[in-house]
């Protein structure tokens, strides 16, 4: 008796997987033709995906999966199109300091546009809405840094899409308390290793009126940035989880520079120390 109620649960979870595998297939189906589609208006054929973001400009990784699937899916759709790998439009955006929030900025997208020798750029949101999560997809003309079409579609909350929902990469985001104020206890901890691979928790609080872009440089880093450039809403906080350090030792120097619409306005400075979390505050 305990083996035949076994074998049914059994078969009916693998029923209800197979269903929400095929309702998945059909609704990432449905906006990739929507989206190749509006493209395909466009007359542009030379294409990148960047990463989608959260509301906050966070890369989750539902973002990066997305984005993947557009990437495999839009040169097999038969217009011709041919999409730069993702991992290289995401190297160029960092290693050039363009972060999605500011790539409608037409500067940023004539930059972005030269370097990759694409013509267009396919970035957007995703947002949990109900029982679903939102997509909203832009296409960015990157010679003339406007937004050329807009796609917008639905996919299922899933077990496996909450978890990839929930999962951001290489930081935290949370918002600060009704009194303004950010509880430790909302903030992530250092990493089990930090003592032996020596890195510590590097927050950034905004207490201003304006949204920042926030980036850390270590005082001994030759070239470069020491992690991605993070979107900080006003009244939130964001963190790089697991902040390296430049030279071996118990301590190091790192200077976060604050940016406002594309524009440097201020630099926080901090020494910062092996398996301790730091919170700077910008106002």
């Amino acid at each position: 008796m305990n083996k035949s109620i076994l074998f049914f649960c059994l078969v009916g979870s693998l029923l209800y997987a197979s269903k929400t595998h095929a309702q998945y297939e059909a609704q990432i189906k449905g906006i990739t033709q929507e989206l190749s589609k509006k493209i395909g208006e466009t007359g542009k054929k030379r294409l990148a995906v960047a990463d989608f973001t959260d509301a906050d400009g966070a890369v989750t990784k539902l973002g990066q999966f997305i984005s993947e699937e557009f990437n495999t899916s839009l040169p097999e759709v038969g217009q011709g199109f041919e999409v730069i790998d993702r991992s290289r439009i995401n190297i160029l955006i960092r290693e050039n300091k363009i972060s999605t929030t500011g790539l409608t900025d037409p500067t940023n997208a004539l930059k972005l546009g030269k370097l990759a020798g694409i013509e267009a750029l396919v970035y957007g949101t995703i947002t949990p809405f109900g029982e679903s999560v939102r997509v909203n997809i832009k296409i960015l003309d990157l010679q003339r840094g406007v937004i050329l079409r807009s796609v917008a579609g639905n996919i299922t909350r899933t077990a496996d899409i909450n978890r990839l929902l929930s999962e951001t990469v290489n930081n935290v985001i949370s918002t600060l308390n009704d009194d303004n104020t950010t509880s430790d206890a909302k903030l992530p901890k250092p990493q089990k290793d930090c003592q032996f691979k020596p890195s510590c928790v590097l927050c950034v609080t905004n207490k201003s009126k304006n949204a920042i872009e926030v980036q850390p440089q270590l005082s001994n880093q030759l070239y470069g940035y020491a992690g991605e450039k993070l979107y900080v809403h006003p009244n939130n906080f964001k963190c790089w989880s697991e902040m390296g350090f430049s030279v071996s030792g118990d301590h190091d120097t790192v200077r976060v520079d604050v940016y406002i619409q594309g524009s440097h306005v201020k630099s926080l400075k901090e020494i910062i120390e092996p398996c301790k979390v730091y919170n700077l505050v910008y106002e």
